[in-house]
């Protein structure tokens, strides 16, 4: 895959970047909590799901090599920590199709927070 840096002025791009690296790290994450629990296993896919939703939302030849992983290790704090940076673009700002991705996060985040 080409990689490309969003142009200058693209804010909306580069959250989506940071938001689709959180949400690779939250499923990586959720694959390696200890355990097989059917619950684990079905945030695990979810949270592949969204993965692949954000990163579909990304233009042509933008990826998220270049984006640092996140430090943090607990997979809802990085599904928490993906939505606090879309909710701080206005939704016009970045890509058509995110609306679906926060209310699918959303979602995802509500059935796993007790």
């Amino acid at each position: 895959m080409s990689t490309s840096t969003p142009a200058r002025g693209d804010e909306g791009v580069v959250t989506l970047q940071r938001v689709a690296r959180l949400l690779v790290a939250a499923e990586v994450r959720a694959v390696d909590l200890p355990g097989t629990d059917a619950d684990e296993c079905d945030f695990a896919l979810c949270a592949a799901l969204l993965t692949s939703q954000s990163l579909r939302l990304l233009p042509s030849g933008v990826s998220i090599d270049d984006v640092p992983a996140p430090a943090e290790r607990d997979p809802l704090a990085l599904l928490r920590g993906a939505e606090q940076l879309i909710r701080e673009h206005p939704i016009e700002d970045l890509p058509p199709g995110t609306t679906a991705l926060v209310t699918d996060l959303c979602n995802l985040i509500g059935r796993f927070t007790p």
